[in-house]
């Protein structure tokens, strides 16, 4: 039987932070009929042992696996194959949703074939995690690699009918810019990408430096990924001066980040960026850096 909305999380051992997620949900104000899929990407941990103990607690909630690989995306797609709702929220199982995040996700849908909200990063985390890392609170759909806008996977809404259009998420894709890959391919097929401005998610950083500088590394290494497959559709290549500049600062100021924490956590997020930018160039045999 077809249901208003399903929510999915993907998760690979989460059993240290998924209650928190579950309990979040299980507070939602929604007047409609919905679900919870939680897509197991083969954890080894209690991760099924914690959902279990909210059945009855959170509408619909179920357990699918999700066991063709490691990978997101592949998780990502057994939840909403699995998923009954002609609308499909997803969320992740490190992070919290606020009060009426379903509620107001599901009203952007109503409008626009997907849509994304804000990401508060100071709830969860402590000052010098999140000073480490740009702000994801914004008042819009933030835009990547000057092209087009996406939503943060961790807060992203879509109808089943586009996920069906553009054939789901892909799966070669398992880390970094996961979700800009899916949102970039819909707007193409001209879908349409709204903002819930009340759809909050609290995101969870890892807590430490040494893990955010290898998630900043991620990142920016996918992105000549990305401008391998859209450059043909526009997007445009990065000027070569600023990544001339960046590396001549990150030389100049090694001594300083050797003794001074403030440059050390700058210098670090310098070049976690342009080495992953570097390493995905030669990966992907691109320019981009």
């Amino acid at each position: 039987m077809a249901i208003d909305v399903s929510v999915v999380i993907p998760v690979r051992n989460g059993d240290a932070t998924i209650a928190e997620q579950l309990d979040a949900l299980s507070r939602q104000d929604f007047p409609g009929s919905w679900e919870v899929v939680v897509a197991d990407n083969g954890s080894t941990d209690r991760t099924r042992a914690v959902v279990e103990g909210f059945f009855g607690r959170v509408p619909g909630l179920r357990v699918v696996e999700a066991n063709d690989g490691a990978g997101i995306n592949i998780a990502r797609n057994a939840g909403v194959r699995a998923a009954r709702g002609r609308f499909v929220l997803l969320c992740d199982a490190d992070d919290v949703v606020a009060p009426g995040w379903v509620a107001a996700l599901a009203r952007a849908l109503e409008t626009d074939e997907l849509a994304g909200g804000p990401v508060d990063e100071r709830s969860l985390n402590a000052p010098g995690v999140a000073e480490f890392n740009e702000r994801k609170e914004r008042n819009g759909s933030p835009v990547c690699g000057r092209f087009l806008p996406y939503a943060t996977g961790c807060n992203l809404g879509f109808r089943r009918e586009a996920w069906d259009l553009i054939g789901g998420f892909d799966d070669a894709w398992r880390r970094g810019a996961t979700e800009i890959e899916f949102c970039w391919r819909a707007q193409l097929a001209g879908l349409r990408l709204g903002w819930a401005p009340d759809a909050v998610v609290r995101y969870r950083h890892a807590p430490s430096i040494k893990s955010e500088f290898r998630r900043r590394y991620v990142a920016a290494r996918a992105l000549p990924r990305l401008f391998s497959q859209f450059a043909r559709h526009g997007m445009p290549r990065r000027a070569l001066k600023p990544a001339v500049l960046a590396w001549f600062w990150i030389v100049y100021r090694s001594p300083w980040a050797a003794v001074s924490s403030r440059w050390r956590m700058k210098w670090l997020q310098v070049a976690a960026w342009r080495a992953g930018l570097l390493a995905g160039s030669v990966r992907y045999r691109v320019l981009y850096i």
